[in-house]
This record gives structure tokens, C-alpha cells and sequence, in this order.
């Protein structure tokens, strides 16, 4: 119940934000294609996460996430020659190569390796909860970058977020002798 519970903490708190405080939003949401890719790559997620409990023992996590990095390159390549030839060429230049080489590192490669330790030590439920952190973290980067102004409703958000993460990933009481 615990972890149910401070699941749905945390994601009241995205909700929270995502409606801007006023759950008369929900009704109002226009999703559009990326939105619903988002959305059917959560199961997709949490499949992944449970799977990653069942590597094999000896498979070290650097070779895991070069396996990983390369099915998401053929998965993705695709796409890619398809927006390339549809769009037409992405305008090289030193900011768009730092852009691609930091998407490329940071979120890609020490993003899901610090991911795949989460789940080897803490198990894919809490893991898990820890993707509850993307709104909190959204909305302090845009606000520290995008000179976004912060409501009440980001704060009580975040502390959702935070109380929630928090109760689902507390241990629970020992019984008593």
C-alpha cells in the first residue's frame, strides 16, 4: 500500500503541475503526436525497468547499455533518414554538434547507466519513481533558464513529488519484538 500510495502522491503531483493547479484542465488537455508517443513509451518503460532485473549475472553493465544504445540507434535510424528526407538537413554548426554531443552523453549514456544502477540496487518500483522527478526537475530549469515565473501550484507539485517518492521508497517499521 505504501508504495501504491506514494505513487499516486507523486503523480498528483505532475498532475498537478501539468494542469497548472486546476484539475478542470485535465478536460482541456490537447495531446498532440509527441504527447502520445510519451504516453505508450511509459508501459514500454516499465517493462524495460522489470527486464533489467532479469540480466544475466555476468553481463557487465557497461556491455548492457552498449547492447541498449545500439538497438535504440537501429530502432531510431529510421526515423531519423525519414525526418531528414522529409524535413530536409539539419543545419550543422558548433551549437547544434554540443547539443547533439551532450543528448548524447549526458541524458543517453550517464542518464540510463545511473538508471540501470538505480534498478540493479533499489529494484525497478522505486527506480521507477524517481521518473516522477522530470516535472520537478522542468520546471526549476526552466525557471533558472527560460525565466519562467514559479506559481504555488509548481511548489505544492513538487512537494508532492518529493512526499511522495519519499513514502514509497521508505522502508517500512520493523515488527515489534
Amino acid at each position: 500500500w505504501r508504495q501504491a500510495t506514494g505513487s499516486g502522491v507523486a503523480l498528483g503531483g505532475g498532475l498537478a503541475i501539468l494542469v497548472r493547479g486546476d484539475p478542470a484542465r485535465l478536460l482541456q488537455v490537447d495531446f498532440d503526436a509527441g504527447d502520445l508517443w510519451s504516453l505508450a513509451a511509459v508501459p514500454v518503460w516499465a517493462v524495460y525497468s522489470v527486464l533489467l532485473r532479469r540480466c544475466p549475472p555476468g553481463l557487465s553493465p557497461l556491455a548492457l547499455l552498449t547492447v541498449l544504445v545500439l538497438i535504440g540507434v537501429a530502432a531510431l535510424l529510421p526515423f531519423a533518414v525519414w525526418a531528414h528526407l522529409k524535413e530536409g538537413q539539419v543545419t550543422l554548426s558548433l551549437t547544434t554538434l554540443a547539443a547533439l554531443l551532450y543528448i548524447a552523453l549526458v541524458p543517453s549514456l550517464l542518464g540510463v547507466a545511473c538508471y540501470i544502477h538505480g534498478v540493479a540496487r533499489l529494484g525497478p518500483n522505486v527506480a521507477g519513481l524517481f521518473l516522477h522527478l522530470v516535472p520537478a526537475f522542468t520546471t526549476g530549469l526552466a525557471w533558472a533558464f527560460l525565466d519562467e515565473t514559479l506559481h504555488v501550484y509548481h511548489g505544492v507539485g513538487v512537494a508532492l513529488i518529493f512526499a511522495g517518492i519519499a513514502l514509497s521508497s521508505a522502508r517500512p517499521a520493523a515488527p515489534p519484538a
